[in-house]
């Protein structure tokens, strides 16, 4: 089917609560969904069993899931997707619900020019904007802005991804914010940034911008990490218990609670933690921010296997003290 100019609102269902698609390939052009309501998944779509959904010029608002999240929109089932010119505004999973904006599972994505603003998950839910699961997704040129998940008991303030490929170019994560890993969270997945920018995410515990799981992997090309805060714990810019690799990127302004301002690394069972830098500058970073003498690692904090760093800059990072001094990374 072909859908144009068209507006689904204030519907409600089980399972897509505007629109429940199955096994097939609808073309949708200038629509817009607002405050469609699941008792289940799929706030405003659903999409199982093998579809291929074309969407572009698409806004989604307002919309909300429970107990199975993808407030905006859920993909399962093999299905493929296409977003262009598509925005995820204010739509959230409450309850157990997850991914606030777009939950996919399995499958495959592609997102370019892509909003994602003020979605959110609460209670357990995982992943503010977008969480996905065994999916491989390509984004590109997508904004991440004020999305957010309960900040006690959840993480991944923009992303979740559980398991799955997420390759993304040229795009911005800030003012996101949750538990752990304030932009992203990365449970058992494989990451590629390139030339994209995290910057001033928050999360309550540890990893400002990234939390990187044991069996996971991180690469940032061409990025800036700045300005993020773990509020209460370790890893201001990032939290690695996995595989992080930094090739010309700059990691500055970013503040721990804890230990490691810029870049921590502990390992914490699986393969072994390691940081990698290359052609990386980390400075103006700062650890133990209360002064409390409850961190170290201004720039850097390890605790296992050392990091790797060549042609890199670390300067100018603190680490503070109960006695009023610093000291230098």
């Amino acid at each position: 089917p072909t859908v144009v100019n068209c507006t689904f609102s204030s519907n409600h269902a089980s399972y897509g609560g505007a629109i429940y698609n199955t096994g097939s390939s609808p073309a949708l052009t200038s629509v817009t969904f607002s405050d469609n309501t699941s008792a289940n998944s799929g706030g405003a779509v659903q999409n199982e069993s093998d579809s291929n959904p074309t969407l572009v010029n698409v806004m989604f608002a307002g919309n909300s899931a429970s107990l199975g999240g993808g407030g905006g929109m859920y993909s399962t089932g093999s299905s493929n997707l296409s977003l262009t010119n598509v925005e995820f505004t204010g739509n959230y999973g409450h309850s157990h619900g997850s991914g606030g904006g777009l939950y996919v599972v399995g499958g495959t994505f592609t997102l370019t020019d892509v909003l994602f603003e003020s979605n959110y998950s609460t209670g357990i839910g995982r992943g503010g904007a977008m969480l996905v699961s065994g999916a491989t997704g390509t984004m590109t040129r997508v904004s991440f802005v004020g999305n957010y998940s309960s900040e006690t008991d959840s993480g991944g303030g923009a992303v979740w991804l559980d398991s799955g490929d997420l390759t993304a170019t040229d795009c911005r994560f800030e003012g996101n914010s949750s538990g752990a890993g304030g932009a992203l969270y990365n449970d058992d997945g494989t990451v590629s940034l390139q030339d994209s920018s995290l910057v001033y995410n928050f999360a309550r515990g540890q990893g400002g911008a990234i939390w990187n799981d044991n069996t996971g992997t991180v690469l940032l090309q061409g990025c800036t990490l700045a300005g993020n805060e773990a509020d209460l714990s370790d890893g201001g810019g990032a939290y690695n218990a996995g595989q992080l690799t930094l090739v010309n990127s700059t990691v500055s302004g970013n503040v721990a609670r804890g230990h490691g301002g810029g870049l921590l690394t502990l390992q914490t069972g699986g393969p072994g933690a390691v940081t990698r830098l290359y052609n990386v500058t980390v400075t103006a970073n700062v650890a133990d921010s209360a002064a409390a003498d409850a961190g170290d690692g201004g720039g850097l904090y390890y605790d296992g296997s050392a990091p790797v760093i060549s042609n890199s800059i670390i300067a100018s990072n603190l680490d503070n003290t109960s006695s009023g001094s610093q000291a230098p990374d």
